[in-house]
């Protein structure tokens, strides 16, 4: 989860991220993108996304 360029972002579950997208920003937009563990390292996955903007559009490619 990003919600800022210049706050540092949250990583979490699918599941917790989805069920509580709107509890975790207060801001207009809010960004994700998923994540795959490569030798225990989070790496993040852009092709896979969530984007809110402005309160009123959703984009999403999973």
């Amino acid at each position: 989860m990003i919600d800022s360029a210049s706050e540092p972002g949250v990583i979490c579950s699918f599941e917790d991220a989805v069920r509580d997208f709107e509890l975790l920003s207060n801001r207009p937009e809010l960004y994700m993108c998923g994540m795959d563990l490569l030798d225990g390292r989070p790496e993040p996955t852009f092709e896979h996304f969530i984007e809110r903007r402005s309160f009123m559009t959703l984009n999403a490619k999973l």
